[in-house]
């Protein structure tokens, strides 16, 4: 699977290309849902819905250049909102995480919003 990683702010650098193994988590939510004690022994359940905000994304690569490990290791460490666009839905949200172990790296995507569907 294609995931593309480009800065929200304009940035002369390209966008970076990674094939990302297919267990990413993109499909995974959560509804926000609360469940609270009634005093007649029953219970209260609320249902806030979902929101993408909630969503953290893995991504792990083995198949990539050092050029490309080099451009996500910089937006990392520029701590820039980025855009992700992957399993054909784009998303806002930040790098949070960023580990190199020998020819994988594996990073993590925290959602601040969904772009489109």
């Amino acid at each position: 699977m294609l995931a593309i990683i480009s800065t929200v702010a304009y940035s002369a650098a390209d966008p970076v290309v990674l094939q990302v193994k297919d267990d990413t988590g993109a499909k995974n939510v959560a509804l926000r849902i609360s469940r609270t004690a009634t005093l007649d022994g029953g219970c209260a359940i609320v249902n806030d819905g979902l929101s993408h905000a909630d969503r953290t994304i893995q991504l792990q690569s083995s198949n990539h250049a050092a050029a490309t490990a080099a451009a996500l290791y910089a937006l990392v460490q520029a701590a820039a909102a980025v855009y992700l666009g992957i399993n054909g839905e784009t998303f806002t949200g930040y790098l949070s995480s960023y580990r190199e172990e020998g020819a994988t790296l594996n990073m993590a995507f925290m959602v601040s919003s969904r772009l489109s569907v």
